[in-house]
């Protein structure tokens, strides 16, 4: 199920199991935009996975089967199976300009 696909980008070789439910502006992506091997680059996601919105997964990695990942989560390793990713600080920091 992709709930409100819009910007959704999924990479041609990209494996997705059963029962998984993306949000909007998802990338399932290769790492490297040139000479890639021969083979799959995309990476393979499990069945029962949930993916929040604007989460970007690059590469030939594999996330797990019943795994969530918190929306605006970037992953570059395999996430296994039973887990959860969640983002541990997106704090902001707010600057007088200088004039």
């Amino acid at each position: 199920m992709i709930d409100h696909g819009v910007g959704t980008v999924i990479g041609e070789t990209c494996i997705i199991g059963n029962n998984c439910y993306f949000l909007q502006n998802i990338i399932l992506g290769s790492s490297k935009i040139a000479q890639n091997k021969e083979g799959g680059r995309h990476p393979i996601i499990g069945h029962n996975v949930e993916i929040g919105g604007y989460v970007r997964i690059f590469g030939r990695i594999t996330i797990g089967n019943n795994v969530k990942i918190s929306p605006h989560s970037i992953i570059y390793n395999d996430v296994p199976d039973n887990h959860i990713v969640t983002i541990k600080n997106t704090k902001q920091y707010i600057k007088v300009a200088v004039q």
